[in-house]
């Protein structure tokens, strides 16, 4: 794919079938509410580079909400360094993890919303 190619109308379905209409870095779909309240998602179509294990690196569309996309998280995916992450893993953090593959989607716990909410709070009010 060129550095500037277009994508019809055909392109950008296709693309969003296969990433299931959701952000492929928070799992956020298409219109639905931010956990902050503040905003919906808008999902948008980004170039990402993709390093595979025999080397050669190609550069490839990925959807993602404007949120994630505007926070630079359109980085190079780096297959053989996933799969290095993926075997330090325990037992059963793999199992979970196959869990999730298979599913293609992680929901979020109860902790991590939790954490999320914190993380917005102002230094004073977690002070609380």
């Amino acid at each position: 794919m060129g550095a500037k190619s277009a994508l019809n109308a055909a392109e950008r379905t296709r693309i969003l079938s296969a990433d299931d209409h959701m952000c492929r870095s928070c799992g956020i779909a298409a219109g639905e509410e931010y956990e902050d309240g503040v905003a919906t998602a808008k999902l948008v179509l980004s170039r990402r580079d993709v390093v595979h294990r025999e080397g050669p690196v190609t550069t490839t569309r990925v959807t993602l909400c404007e949120r994630c996309a505007k926070g630079g998280l359109a980085q190079k995916a780096d297959v053989a360094g996933f799969l290095s992450a993926v075997d330090q893993l325990s037992p059963l953090e793999r199992r979970a993890f196959a869990r999730w593959v298979e599913a293609g989607k992680r929901a979020r716990g109860e902790m991590e919303r939790l954490w999320g909410r914190y993380g917005t709070m102002p230094a004073d009010a977690r002070q609380e």
